[in-house]
């Protein structure tokens, strides 16, 4: 069931954030990016948070994924 919510949450994030960008355009993720989700989590009355990364580990994490 947690999984279940978890999947939608992020779907919705998904949709809210990259699904408006071009396919071929790379979607700029900065850490700015991490805390405007929090800012909906809290407006949305969900209690939890996001660890909001450096730009040097969200540049690592997108360079393994090219991997």
């Amino acid at each position: 069931m947690t999984n279940d919510f978890l999947d939608n949450l992020g779907a919705n994030i998904y949709e809210k954030y990259f699904a408006n960008h071009k396919q071929n355009k790379r979607i700029e993720i900065t850490p700015e990016t991490f805390e405007k989700m929090n800012e909906e989590f809290e407006e949305e009355g969900l209690a939890f948070r996001l660890n909001i990364p450096t730009q040097k580990q969200i540049d690592d994490w997108r360079q393994q994924c090219k991997q």
